[in-house]
């Protein structure tokens, strides 16, 4: 075990802001000179659990069925794609067979020329996802798929008739009594919330969402997300799925 000094180790990551809950209560809160309370910092990835989070949301609403059902069950102009016949479930674990290289280190990587068409070239996100070609059978392995959680955030908006920046406010927002407003990054041509990343909140909000986790999807008495959902997300029995 080792003890790391907390300024130090702020100093040296070039941490931005940093919270300390203890009991649902902040005991230790920092921000850098260039950052203050109400400053919105990039989730990158931690907007996949948001989007997890809703897509556990629609489930407890009824709004979907089951996650063994089909994206298509949701999706219909995704029949026929490597993503159609795919399991809510698969996309939820990472694992739904699509071919998609997530090197960022990489310009011709898959996730960059993902950016390049969205960003550059303007072309349509869900398209673009949905273009996918498929490389193994769903549900078989992990390979960490940005686009896999894009996916999910189009069947919410699909069964919800909302937008992602909507849904974020109504289930989730509104409900923790989140401090700040959150934002989406959108793709350039159509507005359409990146839903693998790029929701950009403060970090009080920030760490809400994280206690919210630690008390198994309950808040103030209400059970938000359904009963186990938590820790069915964060404990698989399955042999691919063990690190």
């Amino acid at each position: 075990q080792q003890n790391i000094d907390t300024q130090a180790f702020i100093t040296q990551t070039n941490t931005q802001a940093l919270l300390v809950l203890r009991d649902g209560k902040r005991v230790y809160e920092y921000y850098a000179p260039t950052a203050s309370v109400t400053s919105r910092h990039t989730s990158w990835s931690v907007a996949k659990t948001v989007v997890a989070s809703l897509i556990a949301i629609a489930i407890k609403e009824g709004k979907i069925q089951d996650v063994n059902d089909t994206v298509a069950t949701y999706l219909p102009q995704l029949q026929g794609t490597a993503y159609g016949q795919a399991k809510i479930i698969d996309l939820l674990r990472m694992s739904s067979g699509v071919r998609f290289n997530e090197d960022y280190a990489s310009r011709l990587s898959d996730i960059s020329q993902l950016f390049y068409k969205v960003f550059i070239f303007g072309q349509n996100i869900d398209e673009v996802v949905g273009s996918l070609p498929q490389e193994y059978t769903p549900g078989t392995k992990f390979d960490y798929t940005s686009p896999d959680t894009h996916v999910l955030s189009m069947i919410l908006r699909q069964v919800y008739q909302q937008n992602i920046s909507q849904l974020t406010q109504n289930k989730l927002w509104q409900p923790l009594g989140m401090e700040d407003d959150a934002l989406w990054n959108l793709d350039k041509t159509d507005g359409v919330e990146l839903g693998y990343c790029c929701l950009n909140a403060t970090a009080r909000d920030y760490a809400k969402l994280g206690q919210l986790y630690l008390q198994q999807g309950r808040w103030q008495g209400v059970q938000l997300l359904p009963e186990g959902w938590v820790h069915a997300a964060s404990h698989r029995s399955e042999p691919w799925l063990q690190a």
